[in-house]
């Protein structure tokens, strides 16, 4: 069965397979493609395939090419996904090299970017990313969580293959929690997928990893039948690199089952594989397990050489758990052959590591909880600037809502101010029409009044007139007459005194 440090490899490598399916030139030819590069877009993206292509053998170079792409997308403006694509591969970086809240920080910053946008795809991607580091962490709810983010949007854009890993993933956080069932489960429905895309590498994974829950459960019948199967698939593909880790967990298998010679055969075949492709890390792992069957053999002086072979690889290789186990493996060969002083220097040399890489775990711990400390104060404080521009945001809009309903009343008051003004200037101008109006009418009735008194008294001067006229012509008359009578009277006298 392979170790937790080798689970998370493999998750890991379904990421890289295009990438590591590239020739061992393919750094120089894409370094020449580089050098010929004309567009931004094709630039950038040989730079950060030669960060991908440099992933799994010199993190160093791909950090450095990483860095090359950072400056290029602060020169170049004109490819918009620039710095979020740089992000995702220093994310990479930072995994590997085992900065996981930095690694964390990149992912965050091309999920926010792409989830923003609606891509489905990429903030998928990230989001296996994101449980993959986090699962490494021990953050096993988060890890699910991340899991099943990106499992749901595979789903929902129908990408099977990937919602196939996805759930192998699931499958492997759920073994960690020593929930073999619902494990297996997740593994089981994986590879009912990848039977129906009839995926032959994707199917050997989820015999290995359903093998390997059975392993941790005790019965090593049924782990060894889902082992098998991955390494006939394994060897159908002529993948030797997986066949070793098959042979490899076979002999596990016959090793629970304390079938001694199978398990030994077996471990040869996974140990003369893996010098013939030169993989010194695996090489170790093979020397290591082969040695503790003998150890439990108690083939005391066969267990040293092979522990001894193991010790030398891995501290060449600064592999620090393996030199670990080599030197457990050592003390424990020594002291079944009553070598105790060599036994004993072993043991300090084992106690001393393992003090060194539990302190160097301690503080990675440590280091990372000051990191996600800094990060929560940096979103706490984030938080509290967010809300105090929110909340000057909102005094702004009251500010400009106030402003803008006094404009909108100063406005009214002033239509409706010139509105009165133009309603009492015109009932002013009828008003000063109606007396004018007025004016003349009374001006009128005066001239009639004054006429029709001047009429008036013009026919009471004739009446008055005409009665004097009258009066004085009737005096007149009628002295006139008493005249004329008295005239004829001294008339007649006269005439009758007249002889």
């Amino acid at each position: 069965m392979i170790t937790k440090h080798t689970c998370h490899i493999c998750l890991f490598l379904l990421c890289l397979l295009p990438h590591l399916a590239w020739p061992q030139s393919g750094t120089d030819s894409l370094e020449r493609t580089l050098q010929n590069a004309m567009p931004d877009s094709v630039r950038l993206k040989t730079l950060l395939d030669i960060v991908w292509y440099n992933l799994r053998s010199d993190l160093d170079k791909a950090q450095v090419y990483a860095d090359s792409a950072a400056i290029f997308c602060k020169k170049t403006k004109t490819y918009d996904e620039c710095p979020y694509r740089v992000a995702y591969s220093y994310g990479m970086v930072y995994r590997m090299k085992g900065e996981y809240q930095k690694a964390l920080e990149q992912f965050t910053k091309f999920k926010n970017h792409y989830a923003g946008k609606g891509d489905k795809r990429r903030t998928a991607m990230v989001f296996y990313q994101m449980a993959a580091v986090t699962q490494v962490q021990g953050e096993m709810p988060t890890s699910l969580d991340f899991y099943q983010q990106a499992l749901t949007l595979n789903q929902e854009i129908g990408n099977d293959y990937e919602a196939a890993n996805i759930l192998n993933g699931i499958g492997s956080v759920y073994r960690e929690l020593k929930q073999y069932s619902k494990a297996i489960e997740k593994q089981r429905e994986a590879l009912a997928i990848f039977e129906g895309l009839k995926d032959t590498t994707g199917m050997a994974e989820c015999f290995n990893n359903i093998g390997n829950n059975y392993g941790e459960m005790g019965q090593p019948d049924t782990a060894l039948m889902y082992f098998e199967q991955d390494f006939e698939l394994s060897k159908r593909l002529g993948d030797e690199y997986a066949m070793a880790f098959g042979l490899e967990n076979m002999g596990r298998a016959f090793q629970m089952k304390k079938v001694f010679e199978r398990s030994e055969q077996l471990y040869r075949q996974s140990l003369d594989i893996r010098r013939k492709l030169g993989h010194l890390p695996e090489i170790s792992l093979s020397l290591n397990g082969l040695g503790q069957l003998y150890n439990e053999n108690s083939r005391f002086n066969q267990a040293i050489n092979l522990f001894r072979e193991s010790l030398q690889i891995a501290r060449q290789e600064n592999m620090r758990p393996q030199v670990k186990d080599a030197l457990a493996g050592l003390s424990q060969a020594f002291g079944g052959l009553g070598r105790f002083e060599e036994a004993l220097l072993a043991e300090r040399e084992f106690a001393v590591l393992k003090d060194s890489i539990l302190n160097e775990e301690t503080a990675k711990q440590l280091a990372e909880m000051d990191a996600r400390f800094e990060a929560s104060e940096k979103e706490k404080a984030l938080a509290i600037s967010n809300l105090s521009l929110s909340k000057r945001t909102v005094e702004r809009n009251w500010l400009i809502g106030g402003a803008a309903l006094l404009g909108l009343l100063s406005l009214a008051i002033f239509f409706g101010l010139r509105y009165q003004i133009r309603a009492d200037k015109k009932i002013a101008e009828q008003a000063a029409e109606i007396q004018t109006q007025r004016i003349q009418q009374l001006e009128q009735e005066n001239k009639l009044t004054a006429l029709s008194a001047m009429l008036e008294g013009q026919e009471k001067e004739r009446t008055r007139i005409a009665n004097d006229l009258h009066d004085s012509l009737g005096g007149l008359l009628a002295s006139i007459k008493s005249h004329f009578n008295a005239a004829r009277g001294d008339e007649a006298i006269f005439s009758k005194t007249t002889p």
